[in-house]
């Protein structure tokens, strides 16, 4: 084992280098990892949008988990995901490595606790996803169904930057109806002013029909 001091690198051959964990942090528009007290921690609750992470000398790196389910805003210069040019809401047990480029940049690598990919291929994996509260769709959401369970009404935000040809389905099963909010986009509903699904049993779809516009159309009430 060595450690090699050069005038402008330090090289460590044959010595495992730990993560040190830190305390955990909650989750905010900002989480500033100045402050952290390790390199490897929790984000614990679901507040946000996270829209930064601090700003840290470049080069520097974190590992978290995410206990709860905040969305992670992207951003082409300051929050570099790899979610196919969108917002990521999380599920709790994700984790990202993040690398700062200094000046309050980062590059953010998000892996979903189930293994699978962020990023939808094209609607072409459908599945059924239950939603129970608030959130922003994502381009995990691409070609699923999402199940409304929720008790009251629940608001679905639509956000800008989700991938070309997005599209979902959305089923009430429950007595909470989900109101369908543009942020960056807009929403043409085909009944006008109907901008929510219309009761229980009811499905409604959500397609995309050009950039950051879509079309809703179904059981809308």
């Amino acid at each position: 084992m060595a450690i090699r001091v050069s005038r402008n690198r330090v090289a460590i051959e044959d010595i495992p280098l730990n993560l040190s964990k830190g305390n955990s942090i909650a989750s905010a528009a900002t989480i500033n990892l100045a402050t952290a007290t390790g390199n490897f921690l929790h984000i614990t609750g679901s507040t946000g949008p996270i829209t930064s992470f601090g700003i840290v000398p470049a080069g520097t790196m974190f590992t978290l988990v995410f206990d709860g389910t905040p969305t992670i805003n992207y951003n082409a210069s300051t929050m570099i995901l790899n979610s196919g040019v969108s917002n990521y809401t999380c599920t709790g047990g994700d984790r990202a490595i993040l690398l700062s480029e200094g000046s309050g940049n980062w590059v953010v690598s998000i892996i979903k606790r189930d293994g699978t990919s962020i990023v939808s291929s094209g609607g072409s994996s459908g599945g059924t996803v239950d939603v129970a509260s608030s959130r922003a769709l994502s381009a995990g959401d691409d070609g699923k169904t999402l199940n409304i369970t929720a008790g009251s009404d629940i608001t679905l935000t639509v956000p800008a930057g989700l991938p070309n040809g997005f599209g979902c389905a959305v089923y009430q099963s429950a007595g909470g109806a989900a109101i369908f909010s543009p942020s960056g986009a807009t929403i043409t509903p085909a009944t006008s002013g109907n901008t929510k699904t219309g009761g229980l049993g009811k499905i409604v779809s959500l397609v995309q029909t050009s950039n950051n516009a879509y079309s809703l159309s179904g059981g809308t009430a």
